[in-house]
């Protein structure tokens, strides 16, 4: 079992671009590229988007799901799909499985300060609701990377070596230029949301009033 820790993750465009370095299982991790986040949902890891397969909760993580993406995020994603299937990658599994296996619940945690960093953002309020129609039924990965070769100039090859946590970054402030969002601070979020109750609340009745 994992303990809860409180872990507290960065904000702002500047750490996205020049990013906090990480490690955990004694390899550095890379920073989460759409190579990687795809590598890792084409393997069926739960690790492949902002909202995790094992739902948030950390005493849901499989240690074997935690090393397998160490193995992909730990080195380039081309490097990666060619040999996670390989014996080489196999018995790179089992010698950290076998190595690590006292030290695994600080690695876990190593790896989930890294994995929660690659998909943090700025808090953020609608402003414009989207025009009426079916939704949207591209994959947000897939979203992003058109986003990066129609809006950002990058050839299909090099968008997939863009960071996940710049691209969304910089597809936030593309909605805000649009008009569809507006990024807040947090605590700029908090102080709207009570100036929004405080309107809504029923006015107390008036002195001298029944």
């Amino acid at each position: 079992m994992i303990p809860n820790v409180m872990i507290t993750e960065p904000h702002g465009y500047a750490w996205s671009v020049y990013h906090d370095r990480h490690s955990a299982c004694g390899v550095d991790l890379l920073p989460m590229t759409f190579d990687h986040a795809l590598l890792l949902q084409r393997l069926g890891s739960p690790f492949a988007s902002a909202q995790p397969g094992f739902g948030g909760d950390p005493a849901k993580i499989s240690g074997a799901d935690m090393l397998l993406a160490c193995l992909v995020c730990s080195r380039s994603a081309a490097r990666a799909a060619r040999i996670v299937n390989s014996h080489r990658g196999s018995a790179w599994l089992k010698w950290k499985w076998l190595s690590r296996r006292f030290r695994m619940e600080a690695d876990m945690q190593a790896f989930l300060r890294w994995y929660r960093t690659q998909w943090a953002l700025p808090d953020f309020v609608a402003t414009r609701q989207s025009s009426p129609g079916s939704p949207r039924g591209a994959e947000y990965l897939h979203q992003l990377v058109v986003f990066c070769c129609s809006q950002l100039g990058y050839s299909h090859a090099a968008a997939f070596e863009v960071p996940v946590v710049l691209a969304q970054y910089d597809y936030l402030c593309h909605l805000e230029a649009e008009g569809q969002i507006r990024i807040v601070e947090s605590r700029d979020a908090e102080l709207e949301a009570a100036a929004q109750a405080a309107l809504a609340a029923p006015e107390p009745n008036s002195p001298g009033k029944d």
